[in-house]
């Protein structure tokens, strides 16, 4: 019956032949691998000295004793948006657009930190150089804080890895926000060592469809460049949230869920700690991530999250992947 409405094999099925099929094997492309020359010719350049001077990052230089913020580059916002967008990319979750009408708000928000010498997301009347659009930026942002100026790529890389996070290690609420689906858009504002990404308030809704079998956003995920997963004296959490099929209910996926980590080929089971799950009603309103000790780069494993508690109450168990790439880079 399979062979119905194809004549010729069904002419050879009526024939008194002995027939015989040789497979012939061919090369399937890996389309689950990332496309290792972007990453490759990136991270070439990541904290480049030209990427971080003056005259690459702004237009109109901050001025903060006279509380102005002055004005990026083109450039730098485009690499800042470049590298997002290819972080974005390894969990096959959409391009998000630039809204440049944030441009002043995210600068104004740096500039307020960098006048007061804080770092928070709550600026208040009465600070130096506070303004409601410092307020309203530093709200609604991814911020971050180093000693030196940085290059653009290098904070998009860093919120994504976020094991610098001062207020929640384990919640990892930037990388939420990188790694958001429904994201849509960004701005991104960078004074002197102070850095922001707008991640929320911008009144417009985005311009694309997820795919529809994309079930969780975890990290690491697949083939996986080393530049954003740290071990040693500062490791970086390991995360995963479902993405609803409708709707944004905060169900509680991972109230019961436990994780292991297996190597791919042996079965060795590496160390899982500190497993944390929350339901926070920002970004995907359900969280899980722990840490793993021991991995190797450049080695297979797969990660198994059991007793995934589904809407309805049906468990089941994800499983998928990771390989931390290093030797390519």
């Amino acid at each position: 019956a399979a062979l119905a409405g194809n004549p010729t094999l069904v002419a050879l099925l009526d024939a008194d032949f002995d027939v015989y099929l040789e497979p012939v094997f061919a090369a399937v492309p890996d389309t689950d691998r990332y496309d290792v020359a972007e990453w490759q010719a990136l991270l070439a350049t990541v904290g480049q000295s030209n990427y971080r001077s003056d005259s690459f990052l702004y237009e109109v230089q901050p001025d903060s004793l006279n509380c102005d913020p002055g004005v990026l580059n083109p450039a730098a916002t485009d690499r800042f948006l470049y590298t997002l967008n290819l972080i974005r990319k390894l969990h096959r979750l959409p391009a998000v657009d630039y809204d440049t009408f944030y441009d002043a708000e995210m600068q104004q928000a740096n500039l307020v930190q960098l006048a007061n010498n804080y770092f928070t997301h709550y600026p208040q009347p009465g600070d130096v150089c506070y303004t409601a659009a410092a307020a309203s930026g530093a709200g609604s942002s991814n911020i971050s804080w180093s000693s030196w100026q940085g290059d653009p790529a290098r904070y998009a890389l860093g919120w994504t890895n976020d094991n610098n996070n001062v207020s929640s290690l384990m919640a990892a609420g930037h990388r939420r926000w990188v790694l958001f689906p429904n994201l849509g858009f960004t701005a991104y504002g960078q004074v002197e060592g102070y850095s922001s990404m707008k991640v929320f308030g911008f009144g417009n809704s985005p311009g694309y469809d997820l795919p529809e079998d994309l079930e969780y956003v975890a990290f690491p995920y697949r083939n996986y460049p080393y530049i954003m997963v740290e071990k040693g004296s500062k490791p970086t959490p390991w995360s995963i949230s479902i993405v609803p099929a409708s709707g944004w209910g905060n169900d509680d996926y991972f109230g019961s869920g436990s994780v292991s980590v297996q190597h791919s080929t042996s079965g060795a089971s590496l160390p899982v700690h500190s497993q944390h799950t929350d339901n926070i009603g920002y970004c995907l309103p359900n969280f899980f991530s722990w840490m793993v000790d021991n991995w190797q780069y450049d080695t297979p494993y797969v990660v198994t999250i059991s007793n995934v508690t589904m809407p309805g109450g049906a468990t089941v168990t994800i499983e998928y992947p990771v390989e931390i790439d290093y030797a390519e880079f």
